[in-house]
């Protein structure tokens, strides 16, 4: 028999509120781990323990110099493991790939079932996975390590002190003299493959899921709202990374180029808040709604929305090596989706959505403009929500992850 083992960073909806209320921001590495965990266990009909480990901001940049220890249970008969560490600037992620390391320790000695084949799947390129798998790989030789990356940490929080480059270079470094141990990979995007030099056996694309639940939820608001309606009042919705680097401020600055029968809403958090507060004060088209936890909060205003726009700039390295995962929700709702033309979206979604080619206001504002008034863009927008539904969701997607992880290849 097969047993399943998950070491990431997964948590309960209940547990993944505690944790945002001592300063966890990271929604959408929250969703996908539960959107592939669920989908894994209903294709696999097996239940798959976790071990655990959330990264935040060390103190005294957080208020939680101290990440609590915990067990839960996302049922099934599942034992769910979260790594408490001290939180300290600098020294946190010593700390926690330590707590890991005897966290899976403690696994093995208590869960692990010796006659079984043991699977252990591995979500993000942390330090903290690549250690636990190293030692997995130590005490049970035949178990196979399978990795899902769905961001490249090489290009993941560019904006550091000196201090604070030396320590991720190294390691950085230690991550990738661990990847050793891992028998093939899962990625979000297939530029990935080509920057870690993988064999091309050793790897699978998969951009991610949406959550079946999730489009019996949007299907319902669907029904209850209708399809794209064009109202006096045309709302764009922008959710994601508040940041210039996106090319968030250039969407602020297109509004001067629309009429006022275009608002722009914003949810999420960044870099770029404080500033984008002191812009939209005295703007009554612009709303910024600050980071929504509750899913419920979100969907109630892209229910409400009319066009969804996603942001990165193009010239930033690391946009080929990510794929937006809002773009699942957003092309649900059968509403035009606009989004910056990214190499880590695969060809097949840009018959579907339209692209910005250009981050200027100006532009933007065209974009938008010329999406609101043509017919096709809301054709287009119900072909993707077809095609998302099909194809994307989380059990389809983890049945294609089930068949590579278990097949015997040579």
């Amino acid at each position: 028999m097969k047993q399943f083992l998950w070491v990431g960073s997964f948590l309960t909806e209940d547990i993944f509120r505690q944790m945002v209320a001592r300063g966890y921001k990271n929604a959408a590495s929250y969703v996908s781990q539960k959107n592939i965990l669920e989908g894994l266990e209903h294709v696999s009909g097996i239940s798959f323990d976790s071990v655990n480990s959330i990264s935040m901001l060390g103190y005294p940049g957080n208020s939680c110099c101290i990440i609590p220890s915990c067990m839960y249970s996302h049922g099934q008969g599942s034992c769910d493991f979260l790594i408490g560490y001290i939180n300290f600037l600098y020294i946190n992620k010593y700390f926690m790939n330590q707590r890991m390391v005897s966290g899976i320790k403690s696994w093995l000695a208590t869960r692990h079932q010796k006659n079984n084949e043991l699977h252990v799947i591995l979500y993000e390129m942390r330090s903290a996975c690549l250690l636990a798998a190293k030692y997995i790989k130590k005490y049970v030789p035949q178990a196979k390590i399978h990795l899902i990356i769905p961001d490249l940490p090489h290009f993941m929080d560019l904006n550091m002190n000196p201090v604070k480059r030396v320590l991720k270079n190294v390691d950085i470094h230690c991550m990738l003299s661990h990847l050793k141990w891992v028998d093939d990979f899962i990625l979000y995007t297939a530029s990935m493959a080509e920057y870690l030099k993988l064999d091309e056996r050793s790897w699978m694309l998969m951009e991610g899921s949406v959550n079946k639940a999730d489009i019996n939820l949007i299907n319902q608001q669907v029904i209850l709202n209708g399809q794209t309606k064009y109202r006096k009042k045309h709302i764009i919705l922008y959710s994601g990374a508040v940041d210039k680097r996106f090319g968030l401020d250039s969407l602020v600055r297109a509004m001067d180029h629309l009429d006022n029968s275009y608002c722009l809403w914003i949810t999420g958090d960044g870099p770029y808040a404080s500033e984008l507060r002191k812009c939209v004060v005295n703007n009554s088209r612009i709303i910024y709604y600050g980071f929504l936890p509750k899913r419920e909060d979100l969907f109630k205003l892209q229910a409400q929305a009319e066009i969804f726009i996603n942001l990165r700039k193009s010239t930033i390295q690391a946009s080929q090596y990510c794929f937006p995962s809002k773009l699942f929700e957003y092309m649900l709702w059968g509403k035009p989706v606009i989004s910056t033309k990214l190499k880590g979206i695969p060809a097949e979604y840009w018959e579907y959505i339209s692209s910005i080619d250009d981050l200027t206001p100006a532009c933007i504002a065209r974009v938008i403009a010329n999406v609101c008034q043509t017919e096709e863009a809301g054709k287009k927008a119900l072909a993707g929500r077809n095609f998302i539904i099909q194809n994307k969701n989380n059990y389809a997607q983890a049945q294609r992850i089930y068949d590579f992880i278990t097949d015997k290849r040579i």
